[in-house]
């Protein structure tokens, strides 16, 4: 049995948290024993992990700018202090401080793996904590072998930090079954069948783009277009702002956001499409999600989503922008059932290539090299 070990920051409510919550759940037990070093206790997925896994917790709260604090921190005496035991394999499951703390490691014998999951040419998450470029480029160094989720993500690595000849690619993979099983929830609204719905998941950030999707939809009712209604789930730090948007353009009917929700799959399904109007993605899979679910899926140019949809083979892909927005939501309100056929089923059988399956078995034939 071979021990591992991912370093995480906390355990929240993210996309590659809830990767890594698949990861450890669909890892065969009798072949892994997994242990988690997280910066900061708690985290709304912390309780999601099976009960095998042992925990490390260096910090029980995060407490406010304590990032600013621990960057200046010893790498090498924060691994020292908590992680007592050697793994066969060490992995950075985040960019910033879990990489320092993994190539910190004294295991000289041990498969050190660094998980990249954002475009470094859109935002360079992890430099803060790394502190320079140089100092980060030394950091990746001392790991054998680097894991991006998407040929995009590798691209980006390469034109800001270098070309380590270390990288893999896994594409983060969906339990497409569970997917199903929860949209069958009963959710708590319900939609109007006189209009065309959309909906996205989405954390309510500035990458998210969704400040440019309500600016589409400002500019469609301005024309006129009166016959839709856009359903977003998700919460984040630009929520308040985003929400004065909606109500100053008065567009409380045609715009909700109906706040994060323990499953969100039950609020995409029944909708017509989903959109995703973001400035930048590594691998969406929130995109992977819906396909799953037979909804038609319209997407901006960004990062690894075209990898998903291809060239509007098995989506609908528009321009990186506000006008691209526009235009895709445009599209579908004139044309909703002639696309949903096209994409329905074709979405359907793409979402089979990003399973659960198909990534576990990458990263068992990965583990099981080292």
């Amino acid at each position: 049995m071979k021990k591992v070990l991912f370093v995480v920051d906390r355990m929240v409510l993210g996309g590659a948290e809830k990767v890594l919550v698949d990861i450890i759940n669909n890892l065969p037990k009798s072949k892994y024993e997994i242990t988690i070093f997280a910066l900061f206790d708690g985290g709304e997925l912390s309780n999601q992990i099976h009960n095998g896994v042992n925990r490390i917790i260096w910090f029980k709260k995060q407490y406010k700018g304590i990032y600013r604090v621990i960057k200046y921190m010893n790498p090498e005496k924060i691994y020292k202090d908590n992680i007592k035991e050697e793994y066969d394999i060490e992995i950075s499951f985040k960019t910033g401080m879990p990489e320092k703390i993994v190539a910190a490691s004294p295991n000289k014998n041990s498969l050190k793996i660094a998980w990249i999951h954002g475009d470094m040419t859109f935002q360079n998450y992890g430099l803060e904590s790394h502190r320079t470029k140089k100092r980060q480029l030394d950091c990746y160094s001392k790991f054998n072998r680097i894991v991006f989720v998407s040929e995009k993500c590798v691209e980006g690595f390469k034109e800001v930090i270098g070309d380590l000849n270390i990288f893999s690619v896994i594409h983060n993979g969906v339990d497409l079954d569970k997917v199903r099983l929860l949209s069958n929830e009963q959710k708590d609204i319900n939609y109007s069948s006189e209009k065309i719905i959309f909906s996205t998941i989405s954390r309510l950030n500035y990458e998210k783009g969704i400040d440019r999707l309500i600016f589409a939809v400002e500019k469609l009712v301005k024309e006129k277009t009166l016959n839709f209604h856009i359903y977003i789930v998700g919460d984040g730090k630009l929520k308040k702002e985003l929400q004065e948007m909606i109500n100053e353009n008065n567009l409380n009917n045609f715009i909700t956001l109906l706040g994060a929700k323990r499953n969100p799959f039950k609020y995409i399904s029944g909708s017509d499409a989903f959109i995703l109007a973001s400035r930048s993605e590594a691998l969406c899979i929130s995109v992977i999600e819906s396909m799953a679910l037979e909804l038609p899926v319209i997407s901006t140019k960004c990062g690894g989503v075209t990898e998903i949809i291809g060239d509007s083979e098995f989506g609908i892909l528009v321009e990186n922008s506000q006008d691209g927005i526009y235009d895709g939501l445009s599209q579908f309100i004139r044309k909703k059932l002639t696309l949903k056929e096209t994409y329905a089923k074709k979405g359907l059988e793409r979402s089979k290539d990003f399973s659960l399956y198909a990534m576990i078995t990458k990263i068992e034939v990965l583990f099981e090299n080292a």
